[in-house]
C-alpha cells in the first residue's frame, strides 16, 4: 500500500499514475476550467483566423485607396482641363463679343451710308424730275382748268417777299419759299390773273404737298390775287390722298415714257 506523508509523495505518486491525476483534476477543477485550454487554443485560432482576415482587409482597403488615389488624379486633371476649358470659352466669348461690337459699328456705319445715298439718290431723282418738268408746266395749269401766262422767276419771289408785309413768318419758310420748285402765273376762265404753287418731286410726298399749299397761302398774301397748290411726280405716297380729295392740293402724274432714252 502506497503511504503519503508529503506533498513530495503525493506529486510523485500522480506523476506515477496519471489516472489519478486527470481524477484529482476533476475533482479539483470545474470543467469549464478544464475545457479552458482547448477552448483558448481555439481562440487562438479564431483571433489567427481574425488576423488574416484583417490582414486581407486591409489589403483591400489599401488597393481602394489607391484606387480613389489614382481617382483623385483623374478628377484633379479633369478638374484642370475644366479650368483650360472655361479660359478659353471665356476668351472666345470676348473675341466674339468684341466681333458683335465691331461688326454692329461697321452695320451702323453701313446704314448711315446707306441713308446717305439714299438722300443724295432721292435729290437726284427730286432734281431729274424738276428738269423734265418744266416742259409740262403748262400742262399742269391746263389739267386745273387754267392757263399758263409764264413762269416766274426765283428774283421774283424775292422781290415778293421784300415789298410785303411777313410778319408771323419764319424765315425758315421765307427762305423755302423763295427757293420754290416752281411758281406759274396764269389766267383762270374769266381771264382773270392767279398763280399756281407747284412742288415737284420723284415721289411726291406729305412734305411736297404742306409745301405747296403754304406757299399758295403766302401768294394769295403777298400778291392779293388767288392761288392754287399742285404736286406734280412720276408716284405719289398714299398718305397725300385725303388733300387731294379735300381739295387743297392737285396732283399732276408726270408720264413715265419720258424717262425712256432714245
Amino acid at each position: 500500500m502506497t503511504t503519503i506523508g508529503s506533498i513530495e509523495d503525493l506529486m510523485r505518486v500522480l506523476d506515477e499514475n496519471p489516472s489519478w491525476l486527470e481524477a484529482m483534476r476533476a475533482r479539483l477543477f470545474t470543467r469549464e476550467l478544464l475545457d479552458l485550454p482547448e477552448n483558448f487554443a481555439r481562440l487562438t485560432d479564431t483571433v489567427n483566423q481574425q488576423g488574416e482576415r484583417l490582414d486581407q482587409l486591409t489589403d483591400v482597403v489599401s488597393r481602394q485607396g489607391e484606387r480613389l488615389d489614382q481617382l483623385t488624379d483623374v478628377v484633379s486633371r479633369q478638374g484642370e482641363r475644366l479650368d483650360q476649358l472655361t479660359e478659353t470659352v471665356d476668351r472666345i466669348g470676348t473675341q466674339l463679343s468684341q466681333f458683335i461690337e465691331a461688326t454692329d459699328r461697321r452695320f451702323d456705319d453701313i446704314e448711315v451710308e446707306v441713308k446717305r445715298h439714299s438722300v443724295q439718290m432721292g435729290e437726284l431723282k427730286g432734281v431729274f424730275a424738276k428738269s423734265l418738268f418744266i416742259a409740262e408746266a403748262a400742262l399742269v395749269a391746263r389739267d386745273m382748268g387754267l392757263r399758263r401766262r409764264r413762269n416766274l422767276e426765283q428774283e421774283e419771289l424775292w422781290d415778293m417777299t421784300d415789298e410785303s408785309d411777313i410778319t408771323g413768318i419764319s424765315t425758315g419758310d421765307i427762305r423755302s419759299f423763295r427757293k420754290a420748285d416752281l411758281v406759274l402765273e396764269a389766267t383762270d376762265r374769266e381771264g382773270e390773273t392767279c398763280y399756281v404753287a407747284v412742288e415737284v418731286s420723284y415721289t411726291v410726298d406729305e412734305r411736297d404737298t404742306r409745301r405747296a399749299i403754304r406757299n399758295a397761302e403766302y401768294l394769295t398774301r403777298f400778291t392779293g390775287t388767288p392761288a392754287f397748290a399742285a404736286v406734280a411726280g412720276f408716284d405719289a405716297d398714299y398718305r397725300i390722298q385725303d388733300s387731294i380729295e379735300d381739295g387743297l392740293v392737285s396732283w399732276y402724274q408726270m408720264d413715265p415714257f419720258i424717262l425712256n432714252v432714245e
